[in-house]
This record gives structure tokens, C-alpha cells and sequence, in this order.
């Protein structure tokens, strides 16, 4: 990429050589920086203007504003910090204009009044506002339209056929800078007092299929116990989804056998011209109740 040198009266001068890093920063604000880095000393100067085309294939002018040259060992290093060539406007002062219902096109025209800049293309869209420019200078003017009809700033250069020099410099009014559609360069906003933005992948694999399992309901097991003497029925129902449960004992059962996992039921009945309660299942007597249920 050649970046091509000329003077602030847009006089040629040698390019810059041994370049061997470009930074290039386009805000939607209107700002533009250039920083180059170069190896060896470079006969650039502040106030000379660096020409290039932008990777979308526009063609940019930068001002020198801040050169640095370092020496490394034995080799001289050279730093070039560049600002956007409408930054030439802030030295242009207007005293007091006015502009009454006027569109965006007719405010841009007086602020440009005495500089050699031109009005490129404007999306002003007929929006009709009272605007003026007191005691500012040109740049601080087309900052101030930009605000009021909600635009944003960008600048359009033409070269002579031979390449020597800019013969045309337009600033544009836009609705929004930038390319939505190009895959490697998209406009990127961010808020204020953003340090950096990281954009990593992520290194696990891709799924692209999802099975969804439900929970089952425990199994369940019921058993009945045969009628009791009196005509009440009697039943049981034991759960065996949980293999640690304990065995339920009745209390004071004495011997009566163990049966595990199952609550006891406990039957007795009076035997026939008995006033005394006859135990069943080998269970005493004397401890129960007709129709007693643990």
C-alpha cells in the first residue's frame, strides 16, 4: 500500500519508506486517525498531509499532527500520528452567521463560506431548523448541523488523473456511516470509557440436537388383609421404592412376627359367648383392642 506525502500548500514530497505497521481509525463521529511506524529517519514533518486508500477503497487525507523518531540499537524508528484531513477546518473562525428554517445543505454552505472545502452529498431530507454559528470555527460549525439534523460527518477527496495532487475536498452529511453488509469490515459502536473488546470462541463442540427425558413416578405395591370378624375390613398398603425403610413394629408387640417393608395390622375378634377379646395371628390378647390398627 503506498501512502503518498505532500506538503500543506499540496506540493508533492517523497512517501515514506520502510513502513511496517498502519492503523487506521474511522469514528462515526467524524474522527479519523492514522498512525504509522516506519524504519529509518523520514524527511515528514508536522502539517504535511498523508494520502491513502482506506481498506473499503476510499480514498483518505490525514494530517501530520505528533512525528516521533527513536533510535533501537542501530536503527532509527519513526512514528507518524495522523488526524483526518476536515481537522484543517478547525482553523478557519467564524464570527457570527445565522441561518432561519434553513436545511442542513444551507447551514453546511455558510460554515464552509472561505474555506476550500465543498458540500458533498447531504441527507438533510427537507427538515426546515433555526441554527447559528457565533465565535467557533468551521469545524466546530459542521459538528453543531450534524447534531441538529441527527447526521453524521464524513469527507470525500478527488485526485488529479495523475495522482499528484487533491483537487477536490467535499464533507458529507449522513444519515449513518459504515456497511452493515460486508462480511470483514461492519461498523462496531461501543459506550464511553470502553478499554477493550475481546472476541472469542468458544472451544467446545457444536450441538445441534436436544433430547428431553422426563422423571417416572416410584413403583407402588398393595395388598389386602381378609375381612375382620366384625364385619370391618381391614387393608394394608406397603411402598417398596425405598429399599432402606425400616421394619414397623406395633408397640408392646411382644413376639408377633417381623414383616418387613409392610405396615402391621393388628385383628382380633371376640370368640362365641366370650366377654373377653380372643387375639388372632398369635398376638396377646390382653394388649389389643377389637379392630386395632397400627
Amino acid at each position: 500500500m503506498r501512502f503518498a506525502c505532500f506538503d500543506r500548500w499540496n506540493e508533492p514530497k517523497p512517501d515514506p519508506t520502510g513502513v511496517t505497521e498502519a492503523k487506521w481509525t474511522s469514528g462515526v463521529d467524524g474522527t479519523r486517525s492514522l498512525e504509522l511506524t516506519c524504519v529509518g529517519e523520514t524527511n515528514v514533518g508536522k502539517g504535511d498531509r498523508i494520502v491513502f486508500t482506506d481498506p473499503r477503497g476510499h480514498l483518505q487525507e490525514t494530517i501530520v499532527v505528533s512525528p516521533e523518531h527513536r533510535r533501537e540499537d542501530t536503527r532509527i524508528i519513526t512514528s507518524l500520528v495522523c488526524k483526518g484531513g476536515i481537522q484543517e477546518l478547525d482553523d478557519t473562525f467564524i464570527e457570527d452567521k445565522r441561518n432561519r428554517s434553513a436545511t442542513a445543505t444551507q447551514c453546511l454552505r455558510k460554515a464552509l463560506e472561505g474555506t476550500r472545502w465543498t458540500i458533498g452529498m447531504v441527507d438533510d431530507a427537507d427538515t426546515l431548523a433555526d441554527l447559528g454559528f457565533y465565535h467557533i470555527s468551521a469545524l466546530e460549525a459542521v459538528e453543531s448541523i450534524a447534531a441538529k439534523y441527527g447526521l453524521e460527518i464524513t469527507s470525500g477527496y478527488l485526485m488529479d488523473p495523475q495522482h499528484q495532487r487533491i483537487t477536490d475536498r467535499a464533507v458529507n452529511l449522513v444519515k449513518a456511516q459504515g456497511d452493515q453488509s460486508n462480511e470483514g469490515l461492519r461498523r462496531f459502536e461501543y459506550g464511553h470509557d470502553l478499554k477493550g473488546v475481546t472476541r472469542t470462541v468458544d472451544a467446545t463442540g457444536v450441538k445441534t440436537r436436544l433430547y428431553g427425558y422426563g422423571k417416572g413416578l416410584p413403583p407402588t405395591k398393595t395388598a389386602s388383609k381378609p375381612a375382620a370378624t366384625d364385619g370391618a375390613s381391614t387393608s394394608a398398603t406397603s411402598t417398596t421404592a425405598n429399599p432402606t425403610s425400616k421394619t414397623l413394629k406395633p408397640p408392646n408387640s411382644g413376639d408377633c412376627p417381623a414383616r418387613p417393608r409392610q405396615a402391621w395390622v393388628q385383628t382380633c375378634s371376640r370368640a362365641a359367648g366370650s366377654s373377653a377379646p380372643t387375639a388372632t395371628d398369635g398376638c396377646s390378647a390382653r394388649t389389643r383392642r377389637s379392630s386395632t390398627r397400627w
